[in-house]
């Protein structure tokens, strides 16, 4: 009984916006009623299950976080696998292009140049 009069006289001490509003109070043979504002979200019995609901929470912060950080990185990855296929595809474009080029010369009786050069250059970059 000692700590159900204490919680009358703290909550009819105090008004706080996240505190039940205390409207009056009474005693039966068996029992000490409070008479207070509706809160919503369960009650003590609750707890338990709302610390692990809280640790989950926790946990889709903290998975939160590392998206944040991962995103940009993707985002970079992404970037660069489309310039890489543009590097690819304007490789091939030169290289049709090279050939085009030598046999419309060799066709025509023109002097080709000689293909190592390039090449040579070409085995370069790529050990690069």
């Amino acid at each position: 009984m000692a700590r159900a009069q204490t919680e009358l006289e703290i909550l009819g001490l105090l008004d706080h916006p996240f505190l039940p509003t205390l409207y009056t109070h009474f005693e039966t043979d068996k029992f000490y009623c409070l008479v207070m504002e509706y809160c919503s979200g369960g009650n003590l019995h609750s707890v338990p299950r709302a610390s692990t609901q809280a640790r989950k929470a926790v946990r889709k912060v903290a998975a939160r976080k590392t998206l944040k950080r991962k995103a940009p990185v993707q985002e970079t990855l992404q970037e660069l696998e489309s310039l890489e296929e543009k590097v690819r595809m304007t490789k091939q474009l030169i290289q049709e292009k090279e050939t085009f080029i030598a046999r419309s010369r060799k066709r025509a009786g023109l002097k080709v140049p000689d293909p190592t050069g390039p090449a040579e250059i070409r085995a370069r970059a790529a050990a690069r």
